[in-house]
C-alpha cells in the first residue's frame, strides 16, 4: 500500500479537476462564474490544490461530478452468507486468527 501526503492527494486531485474542466471546454474564468468560486481561489486549486470543502463542492457541482462524494468516506456494508463468514470477519478485524468449525 502507498502511502501519500495531504499535499499528494490534494494536488492530485486539482490536476483531476482540471482535467474535467477541460474536457468540459471551460475555462478557470467560466468554471470560476458558474460554480460562485472566485477565480483567484479557484486558480489557487489548480496551482496548490487548496481549496475549501465549500468551494470544491461547488466546483464539482459546475462540473456535474459530484456524485464522487456520495462514496466518499462510505463505509461499505458486507453481506454474510454463513455465520462462519461472519465470524472470519470479525476476527479479521480484531486481527484474531479465524476459527475453523468442524463439519460432521
Amino acid at each position: 500500500m502507498k502511502l501519500r501526503t495531504s499535499k499528494q492527494i490534494s494536488t492530485d486531485l486539482a490536476a483531476r479537476v482540471k482535467r474535467c474542466r477541460i474536457h468540459r471546454g471551460f475555462t478557470q474564468e467560466t468554471l470560476s462564474e458558474i460554480s460562485g468560486v472566485p477565480l483567484s481561489t479557484y486558480k489557487r486549486f489548480e496551482q496548490k490544490g487548496l481549496i475549501s470543502l465549500e468551494g470544491l463542492i461547488r466546483v464539482a457541482i459546475a462540473l456535474e461530478i459530484e456524485h464522487g462524494f456520495d462514496e466518499l468516506f462510505a463505509l461499505k456494508q458486507h453481506t454474510f452468507n454463513t455465520l462462519d463468514e461472519v465470524e472470519n470477519a470479525i476476527n479479521l478485524s480484531s486481527n484474531k486468527k479465524p476459527r475453523m468449525r468442524v463439519r460432521h
